[in-house]
């Protein structure tokens, strides 16, 4: 997963602003998972989900949740008044939102975790190319 525009608001909006989004994030996040999967940053404003146990469909689902999630925050702007004390006006285009990209472990592929990494993160630079704030599953899932 990974946080579009999020640059735009650390340099607009100050680190502060930004490390309470990272904050926020996670616990929207961590409020649309199970108790048994794991949330990792991967750096910067990318993160992994690990879903055990999760078919195409339900990996999609969480997503969808997550985004909707992302959505209602309305671009974060009372995080950032909170943060910052300033009214802000995002404009559409420059609003935080979250592209996601899913890759499915089978075990019966020879793939490893770089592999899986490496497919979903191909996976979001096609959620990211189709215009962002969007879901990819990996290619041939």
């Amino acid at each position: 997963m990974d946080l579009d525009n999020f640059k735009h608001y650390n340099d607009s909006f100050g680190h502060p602003a930004g490390d309470a989004i990272l904050a926020a994030f996670t616990r929207i996040v961590l409020l649309c998972v199970r108790d048994l999967d794991s949330l990792g940053r991967y750096g910067g404003d990318e993160f992994i989900l690990v879903l055990p146990a999760t078919n195409p469909e339900g990996a999609q689902l969480v997503a969808g949740r997550i985004l909707e999630k992302v959505k209602e925050m309305d671009g974060f702007k009372e995080l950032i008044k909170a943060e910052t004390g300033k009214n802000v006006v995002i404009a559409d285009g420059k609003k935080l939102g979250c592209s996601i990209g899913i890759s499915l472990y089978d075990p019966t592929a020879s793939r490893g975790i770089p592999e899986l990494i490496e497919a979903a993160d191909a996976a979001l630079y096609q959620a990211k190319k189709s215009g962002k704030g969007c879901i990819k599953l990996e290619a041939g899932a």
